[in-house]
């Protein structure tokens, strides 16, 4: 059963990365 709180995580995630490599 795939939880809809991990997807959420995961694209928090890849937000964060790509904030972090645009702010660099």
């Amino acid at each position: 059963m795939h939880q809809p709180t991990l997807r959420v995580l995961n694209i928090l995630e890849l937000l964060a990365k790509e904030k972090l490599t645009l702010s660099t």
